[in-house]
This record gives C-alpha cells, sequence and structure tokens, in this order.
C-alpha cells in the first residue's frame, strides 16, 4: 500500500470507554485513517456499505457470535482484512475464525504500539497472531497446513514468494497456466488463506521461504 494512501480503519467495540486510548493514538497516525468508531452489527454493516474500509478491528461479540459475524463478512467484504480483539478465545475458535478468512488475532492486554504495527501488517494482508491462548497452537497447525503442499504446490509458493505472475510461474514451471491457478488453489486451501499474496507473506512469516 502507497505510503500516501492511509489505511482505512473501522473500529467496532460495544465498549466505549475501551477504546477511547486506542482511537487517539490510532488518529495521531499519519497513515491511518479511522473512518468510523461503531458500536452494533447494524452500524457496522451500514458503514462498511458507506465507506472504503482496509482493516476492520472487531470486538463486538463471544466466540459463537464471532464465527456468524465474520462468516458474512467473508462473503460480503472478501476483500475487508479483520482484526479481533479479545481478551479470552479457544483456540479450536480461532482456527476456524482463521479458516473463515480472519486475518489477526489479537489481546487488549498488547501495547497501543503492537496494536498499530497489528493494523500495518494486516493491511498488507500479513497474518498476526499476538494472543497468549493461541499464537503456538496456531502457528504449530499454520506448520502443519505447509506441510500438506506437495512438491508442486511448494514450488508455486516460492515463485509467488518471488512476486512471479501465474503467467512467469507456468513458463518456469513448464506448465499451463491454468495448472498454476489450481496449484495456487490448492496452496490458499490448505493454508486457509484467502490470496496467493496472503498465502506467501504466511510462509514468509513462518520462516519456510525466505523472501
Amino acid at each position: 500500500m502507497p505510503a500516501e494512501t492511509p489505511i482505512q480503519v473501522i473500529i467496532a467495540s460495544r465498549s466505549e470507554i475501551a477504546i477511547c486510548g486506542l482511537v487517539n493514538s490510532l488518529t495521531r497516525q499519519n497513515d491511518i485513517d479511522v473512518v468510523g468508531v461503531i458500536h452494533s452489527l447494524t452500524d457496522l454493516f451500514s458503514l462498511l456499505n458507506s465507506k472504503k474500509v482496509d482493516v476492520l478491528l472487531l470486538d463486538l461479540g463471544d466466540d459463537n457470535e464471532n464465527l456468524k459475524l465474520i462468516q458474512t463478512l467473508y462473503l460480503q467484504c472478501p476483500k475487508l482484512q479483520i482484526l479481533l480483539f479479545c481478551s479470552a478465545i479457544k483456540p479450536y475458535i480461532a482456527y476456524q475464525l482463521l479458516g473463515l478468512g480472519i486475518t489477526g488475532i489479537i489481546s487488549w492486554n498488547i501495547p497501543l504500539e503492537e496494536i498499530y504495527e497489528s493494523i500495518q501488517l494486516v493491511a498488507k494482508g500479513c497474518i498476526v497472531l499476538k494472543h497468549e491462548n493461541v499464537s503456538s497452537s496456531l502457528l504449530i497447525y499454520f506448520r502443519e497446513g505447509l506441510n500438506k503442499l506437495n512438491e508442486r504446490e511448494l514450488s508455486t509458493l516460492k515463485y509467488v514468494v518471488e512476486g512471479c505472475t501465474n503467467k512467469e510461474i507456468a513458463v518456469r514451471m513448464h506448465v499451463a497456466p491454468r495448472t498454476v491457478e489450481t496449484y495456487i488453489s490448492g496452496i490458499c486451501s490448505k493454508l486457509n488463506a484467502r490470496s496467493r499474496t496472503q498465502a506467501a507473506v504466511q510462509a514468509i512469516h513462518l520462516g519456510v521461504i525466505q523472501p
């Protein structure tokens, strides 16, 4: 994302008091534009329909409510990057949320500076896990996903990390572009990634593939 284009952020939380400090901190950042602060699902969908939004900071429900909400958001706003705030979350719920396309899970206990950094990362498609209940178990899960990739898929992922287009990958691997699309579809499915870019960033984040 170009430096001159601020990240458009909505903060959705039922607690007005809890987010006051966060809003004040983020509005001081030149590369972030807080385009809305809302406290209900009705307001959330109304705002998403009226504004361009890059990142949603979400803290509106319990585990089961979040599962339903994020599934709906993924269908209606597939390009939206979702960063979930929570004080407690079960690892298996986090597993399901990431499978639905959520981009990050962070704890309310982390410093404001780390929240700011997390927004920057998810805006680029990175997966951010900064929650004591889920980080270690989910990193294991992601590594298991990478281990499921076959040789052709892993080669394709390496080329994606290098910045190659599908046509360039097809030439290098001596296959048809449609075959590359099939490989990438398999990669995204096994890694629970929403895009080829997110899959590549995930592999780099885990140190499996060096950029």
